[in-house]
């Protein structure tokens, strides 16, 4: 298995389990993520998910050059893989290439984090990085330009720190990192995965309706004029106000007690 997938709770790990190859993405990856993550969108009991990397070394140093132009005759047929027509659009395949997940997603990372690596990293919402993490958009130094890096980096740092990622090429440590906004934390590494469950509880707090709502009017408002995105967010809003939780709430806040959500 490429990936583990482990439930605790109202909370997913998923943990990217190649360390011997640095984590690197191959086919089975790409697959077993798919799932992960899909298994995670439809878990209605799951409200958070923590992505990171097994070993000491690296959350993902990218992709697995090695099985550049080799077919993987060993990974079983997936319907939206990689490996399909090039025009044809997949872009919903995982996290970072577009495949929606409303509900909050932390990457804990651990190590190297390069290429399609960082690009998972940009995917999430949260980064935490142990202090020995390096990140890295190598792609213009081997004669390749960077797609979805491009498109995601500066929706998270901004054009400027974003062009110095991705048209430099070179590492930058984990308080660079900080300095620039790509991650939200550093910590020393031996407390990572511990500050990441933190994070991972105090969300799990909140109710799912309005995280999901919330955090879609955040990331396609983006993309839209300020008065439209307005008016899908209130749309929105008026939907999210009318469940269960959203009663619970103001049932909660009313005799100050912790509310209970369901995500109804």
């Amino acid at each position: 298995m490429a990936v583990r997938y482990e439930p605790q709770s109202r909370i997913a790990v998923i943990t990217l389990d190649r360390p011997d190859a640095l984590n690197t993405f191959d086919r089975a990856m790409h697959v077993e993520l798919h799932d992960a993550w899909t298994a995670f969108r439809d878990d209605a009991a799951l409200a958070v998910a923590i992505v990171t990397g097994a070993g000491d070394r690296a959350f993902s140093a990218g992709a697995d050059v090695r099985g550049w132009g080799q077919p993987d005759e060993s990974s079983r047929p997936h319907p939206h893989g990689p490996g399909r027509h090039l025009w044809e659009t997949r872009f919903d395949w995982d996290l970072q290439g577009g495949l929606e997940v409303w509900k909050p997603t932390i990457c804990a990372v651990n190590g190297y984090c390069i290429g399609e690596g960082l690009t998972l990293a940009l995917a999430c919402d949260i980064r935490i990085a142990s202090e020995r993490a390096t990140f890295q958009f190598p792609e213009v130094q081997i004669g390749v330009p960077t797609i979805a890096g491009a498109i995601r980096a500066p929706r998270v740092v901004g054009l400027g720190a974003a062009l110095e990622l991705l048209l430099v090429g070179d590492r930058v440590d984990a308080a660079r990192a900080y300095d620039m906004g790509l991650v939200n934390r550093v910590v020393p590494h031996e407390e990572l995965m511990a500050e990441a469950m933190r994070w991972a509880e105090r969300l799990a707090r909140n109710a799912p309706q309005a995280m999901a709502a919330t955090k879609e009017v955040a990331v396609r408002s983006q993309a839209m004029p300020f008065t439209e995105a307005l008016r899908m967010g209130e749309a929105m809003r008026r939907l999210a106000g009318s469940t269960e939780d959203a009663r619970e709430g103001v049932r909660a806040f009313r005799e100050k007690r912790e509310p209970k959500y369901t995500g109804m």
